[in-house]
């Protein structure tokens, strides 16, 4: 039963992770491709 709690927390773990970096990608697209702003390091 262990194992099984570990292998939820450690996939959560990823998908926030993921999810976060795909966040990021897509608010530096919008930025810079569709406003023309620019890229800045938030």
């Amino acid at each position: 039963m262990k194992l099984k709690e570990n292998q939820t927390i450690q996939k959560l773990f990823l998908c926030f992770w993921m999810y976060a970096v795909l966040g990021w990608l897509y608010e530096v697209f919008l930025e810079v491709v569709v406003y023309h702003w620019g890229f800045t390091n938030r």
